[in-house]
């Protein structure tokens, strides 16, 4: 073995390498660091990609879910707008029911107050006439009438009805007595 090959053994087996050998080496590190980026890189670009498609799943969601909130507030507005017609019309429906009971009520006080105010009812079917050709009414004494009363009623004077009836006490008359009111 001469020399050289001996020197190029020893360096060979220690680890030591040539200058062409260790360009070679480097350039084939680079190409393998070269290779091991272009991977990486397609890792990553799957990866932004997958990424990308769940943002646009995320947007297609949020959109779904702002629509789905809007027909909610949409149908729950609606509801509510309903139902405070529903209040509406109940309210002009009580409304008007106090006032055809109010109505009612002012019909039924208006009908006894005029009773109330009238005059009591003449109990007579006819003028009548006395034997002193004295024309006149038949007024038939009612539970708590007074004399005042009837002669008001009648629009006659009380002494009147006194002298016509011969009447002894007129603060003293008896259902059903029947007096004679002249004209």
């Amino acid at each position: 073995m001469s020399l050289l090959t001996t020197f190029n053994f020893f360096f060979m087996s220690t680890g030591c390498m040539t200058l062409p050998q260790e360009t070679k080496r480097q350039t084939m590190a680079k190409r393998e660091n070269v290779l091991i980026i272009q991977e990486n890189l397609k890792k990553i670009s799957g990866r932004l990609e997958n990424v990308e498609f769940e943002i646009e799943r995320l947007q297609r969601e949020q959109g779904r879910i702002q629509t789905d909130q809007t027909q909610s507030t949409d149908a729950k507005h609606l509801k509510m707008e309903r139902h405070i017609e529903d209040l509406e019309k109940q309210v002009e429906e009580l409304h008007k029911n106090r006032e055809q009971d109010k109505q009612e009520v002012v019909d039924v006080l208006s009908k006894k107050m005029a009773q109330l105010l009238a005059p009591p009812k003449k109990r007579y079917s006819k003028k009548k006439q006395r034997s002193t050709n004295e024309y006149g009414y038949e007024h038939e004494v009612q539970p708590g009438e007074s004399l005042s009363e009837i002669a008001k009623a009648y629009q006659a004077k009380i002494k009147v009805i006194i002298d016509a009836n011969d009447l002894e006490n007129p603060d003293r008359l008896r259902v059903g007595q029947k007096l004679f009111i002249p004209e």
